[in-house]
């Protein structure tokens, strides 16, 4: 593998599919209760206003804020571009994980000690990055 190794992230259906399904869930959980029905009105939009944030920032990727393209450099760092143009440094936290079906990259950026979730499944990237980044992370995870 030839690093540094630039991978373009794309928005993940199957991220979208699975947040929805989730909120929904959550949603016909929520009527069960034995809640006053104002308690549960108010639940419900904090839910939906939450799904859709969600939905929007982590499955299609609409958000200023989503990371649109990483650059993983050899020395165990990267380099990300956010939706609205920002670039940003950090290194991987050992708590990710690395699945062959999921990676989850815990980012601390450099500059600040903020730290930042990454959820990746494999339609967010072309075969050969998500194989390559699964690599790269077992790398920097060990």
């Amino acid at each position: 593998m030839q690093l540094p190794l630039r991978l373009g992230i794309r928005p993940s259906r199957v991220l979208t599919g699975i947040l929805v399904l989730l909120y929904v869930m959550g949603l016909f959980a929520l009527m069960a209760l034995n809640m006053p029905g104002w308690s549960k009105i108010g639940l419900a939009v904090a839910a939906i206003w939450s799904g859709l944030i969600a939905v929007r920032h982590h499955g299609l990727g609409a958000d200023p804020a989503s990371v649109r393209e990483l650059l993983l450099k050899a020395d165990g760092t990267l380099e990300g571009l956010r939706a609205d143009g920002q670039r940003f440094e950090a290194k991987v936290v050992r708590h990710s994980t690395v699945l062959p079906w999921l990676v989850v990259m815990q980012l601390e950026h450099l500059a600040s000690n903020r730290r930042l979730a990454m959820t990746l499944l494999p339609d967010s990237l072309s075969p050969q990055e998500f194989r390559q980044l699964l690599t790269w992370m077992r790398w920097q995870v060990v």
